[in-house]
């Protein structure tokens, strides 16, 4: 116990402590989530002359071909492009993320009332 601070005031002062201490960590972890969620790769899209209107997505047709003057075929712009990313492997990257935010807060939680659980035993067995 610190000089100069009885028992009570000690305990209160030990509260305070772990209650900014787990609002700073708490913090930390929110500013990390989003932080991830800023950060992550966005899949590529293509140009918005290339991209279907809803009107035209009700009677599906092939796109038409591409036939230069010397025979060869002109190639689409998505197959210059290539596939775009497995959208299946960002959103478990996503996913993985949003997964260990919740097990560390579990974590904090549990740290947290763990130490506040000993801090009211202490106060409890001090008043007997």
């Amino acid at each position: 116990m610190p000089r100069g601070y009885t028992e009570e005031q000690a305990e209160e002062l030990r509260r305070l402590l772990l209650l900014r201490s787990y609002k700073d960590t708490l913090d930390k972890l929110v500013l990390q989530q989003r932080a991830q969620r800023l950060t992550a790769p966005k899949p590529l899209s293509l140009p918005a002359s290339l991209r279907r209107r809803r009107s035209s997505s009700m009677d599906p047709k092939p796109p038409p071909e591409r036939v230069l003057i010397t025979g060869k075929m002109l190639p689409r712009l998505e197959t210059l492009l290539g596939k775009p990313e497995d959208e299946t492997d960002q959103l478990d990257e996503s996913l993985l993320d949003a997964l260990k935010f919740e097990r560390d807060m579990d974590a904090l939680r549990t740290v947290f009332e763990t130490a506040m659980d000993q801090i009211e035993a202490k106060e409890g067995e001090s008043r007997r």
